[in-house]
């Protein structure tokens, strides 16, 4: 988190009086202790339930709720608040919606409303002042500082502007926007906790650290870490001028939402990912086209692989070949290789030393 004293003052602000004068503001961020002791307790909290899964306290059946609750919560916020509802990916009918909403609620990541107004303004001015993850601000503050600092004064500007009529459209979205504290004490802590205890009468303590505080820890960690791991460690093949990686390691425990170098060049291909198949773990992308197949999902978006490659030699760090079909086409082994480029070897033979 950063210390109350930080200051940046980099940021310009027009006055009334003249557009072409500016002066600088000074910006001091405001710690939200009540976000603070939010993370505090969920974070350490959390380790209460991995005791108690690791001496194996839990009935057999608490740990196959926990496994399927915590995969779901993650899958609805990768294929519904981010690929559905932030960037419009794809469509799909209501029921599906209301499915990908319930699950959500339960996986407590603020309202639907909230999240998308932050991700596309996140989108829009990636690594600026106006950005509200600013990976610039340091690991940290991409990874949970944010939840605990007021927002720059330049983003909090830009996310009054960011379009949200679709969103503000959608009544069951708006629905749960207006009513998200009462949602989220009965989905997200009163569900996953009272079901192992009304059916297999497990006990209300292991079931309120596990299914609730760990699983939620979970959730919040595997959201996360693609606004800062991804942005640290991995290859930049489409964009090397972004700090937004693709990093297997989070493709694999996000469930395809890793390939973010990726996303953050083509944010409205539904697969996030330039392969959407279960062989490069993306499951979200193989779940929606199997929705698809019987038409509760349809008008997905997708990217050509002519336009793929025309952004990898514009901007891409050269990585991508290393993987892609058509690396050691025309590699060599030295001079006298049959592959050697014919103008190449004829200035081979023209040199005179």
């Amino acid at each position: 988190m950063a210390p109350k004293d930080v200051k940046f003052i980099d940021d310009s602000i027009k006055t009334d009086n003249d557009d072409m004068t500016t002066e600088k503001i000074v910006y001091k961020p405001r710690i939200q202790w009540s976000n603070v002791a939010v993370n505090l307790f969920i974070h350490f909290g959390s380790l209460v339930g991995v005791y108690h899964m690791l001496t194996l306290q839990p009935k057999w059946q608490t740990y196959i709720w926990f496994l399927i609750v915590t995969v779901l919560c993650n899958l609805s916020v990768c294929i519904g608040v981010h690929r559905l509802w932030s960037h419009r990916s794809f469509k799909a009918v209501r029921k599906l919606r209301l499915l990908l909403l319930f699950f959500y609620t339960m996986a407590g990541q603020s309202s639907v409303y909230n999240w998308v107004k932050v991700h596309r303004v996140h989108h829009k001015f990636a690594e600026t002042e106006k950005d509200p993850l600013n990976f610039r601000r340091g690991f940290f503050f991409a990874h949970v500082g944010w939840y605990c600092l007021t927002f720059h004064p330049e983003c909090e500007k830009e996310m009054k502007r960011i379009d949200m009529k679709d969103i503000e459209a959608d009544k069951d979205i708006m629905f749960q926007y207006n009513n998200y504290e009462i949602l989220f004490f009965i989905f997200n802590i009163m569900l996953p906790v009272l079901t192992p205890c009304y059916f297999w009468n497990e006990s209300l303590w292991i079931s309120f650290w596990v299914c609730f505080v760990t699983r939620f820890a979970i959730n919040f960690t595997q959201l996360n870490f693609t606004n800062s791991a991804n942005h640290f460690i991995g290859r930049r093949p489409y964009d090397k001028g972004q700090s937004a990686t693709d990093n297997l390691a989070m493709v694999f425990f996000s469930f395809g939402e890793g390939y973010h170098n990726y996303h953050h060049v083509f944010p409205y291909d539904y697969r996030s990912g330039e392969f959407g198949d279960i062989g490069h773990y993306n499951l979200s992308a193989v779940l929606i086209d199997f929705f698809a197949k019987f038409g509760w999902v349809y008008d997905r978006k997708m990217v050509s692989s002519e336009m793929i490659s025309r952004r990898v030699m514009k901007s891409g760090d050269g990585t991508h070949f290393l993987s892609h079909e058509e690396a050691h086409k025309n590699a060599i082994y030295g001079y006298g290789d049959k592959d050697i480029d014919p103008d190449d070897q004829e200035d081979l033979d023209n040199m005179k030393n």
